[in-house]
């Protein structure tokens, strides 16, 4: 609760079970061996971002195609002026951009993480998200 960096005992404080100091643990129940901590999953986070040149790589793509607007947006059961927002910048949708990377044959994702993946990360205490915005305010 402090943020002190030393060794953390679990402790539950009204209800909420808290990685605290020795001094922070006085506080509220240690808990004890006996008692066990239910550990949820947290799911698989996939990230994804769209190229930097997205937009005219499926313009180039669909005159490579030999396509018009009109005749990709039939074939994808889209709009053609959606097509041409998207070709314009847009960014289109998770559904729109997986049809026309099929249909087109090109990629529109960059990067994909695993957060599960990332390791060294310790967890932040409440004093640590204190002493982050008392930081941003003194800037």
């Amino acid at each position: 609760m402090c943020g002190k960096k030393a060794l953390l005992r679990k402790v539950r404080i009204e209800g909420s079970i808290l990685s605290v100091c020795e001094s922070c643990a006085k506080l509220g129940d240690e808990i004890k061996v006996t008692e066990t901590i239910v550990k949820k999953k947290t799911p698989e986070i996939k990230i994804e971002e769209y190229e930097p040149n997205f937009a005219d790589n499926i313009k180039k793509a669909r005159e490579n195609a030999k396509l018009t607007v009109e005749e990709l947006a039939k074939e994808i059961r889209e709009s053609p002026r959606f097509i041409e927002r998207i070709e314009k910048g847009m960014k289109p949708t998770l559904e729109v951009a997986k049809k026309l990377e099929k249909k087109l044959g090109i990629k529109l994702f960059v990067q994909q993480m695993n957060i599960e993946k990332v390791k060294n990360v310790e967890p932040l205490t409440l004093g640590d998200v204190v002493n982050i915005k008392i930081r941003k305010k003194k800037v």
